[in-house]
């Protein structure tokens, strides 16, 4: 008899719990004091249309004036840069060779090390020259020559990325 005990109390209080709303669920709606003058609602019928209209266009931007002059300074630094580079890097492969099996304390180890610094900081204007090709390509978009512009644009950054690569070559 006292092992039915606590499932007889476990049934009444369930028992007890089921009736006490009458049946109704509590309903979604906000009550009366959560309504905001600060949120509009709006019923879904009167809900704005997913699809935006498309809008007229507009007349072809201007190219800036600077455009031309900011790309000739990024083609100038490439062409600094992609001179420099065969004798930077014959530089590096002969300190190389020369402490290919040294200690690294040795004389030729550290002169090894130097000329490879030497070497990358050649490429130190590159994050320099793409976000100048960046900014004329966000200048020049919309334009009436935007696609001479890019094609330009975009035979620059082949170089910046010929020069990418080369910088790899000690890593």
């Amino acid at each position: 008899m006292m092992r039915l005990l606590p499932f007889v109390c476990l049934t009444l209080l369930l028992a007890g719990c089921a009736g006490q709303n009458g049946g109704r669920w509590p309903s979604l709606a906000p009550r009366p004091g959560e309504n905001s003058m600060m949120v509009q609602r709006v019923p879904a019928a009167t809900a704005v249309p997913a699809v935006a209209q498309p809008s007229t266009p507009t007349a072809a931007v201007p190219v800036p004036a600077d455009a031309d002059a900011r790309l000739a300074s990024a083609e100038s630094l490439l062409a600094g840069m992609e001179a420099a580079v065969p004798a930077a890097a014959a530089g590096a492969d002969q300190a190389l060779a020369a402490a290919a099996g040294q200690p690294e304390d040795s004389n030729e180890a550290v002169s090894a090390e130097a000329a490879r610094s030497r070497y990358e900081s050649l490429f130190q204007s590159l994050p320099m020259v793409t976000s100048r090709l960046d900014a004329v390509g966000d200048a020049v978009a919309g334009t009436k020559d935007e696609s001479a512009w890019r094609a330009r644009i975009a035979a620059l950054q082949a170089r910046v990325d010929a020069l990418q690569t080369a910088r790899s070559r000690y890593r």
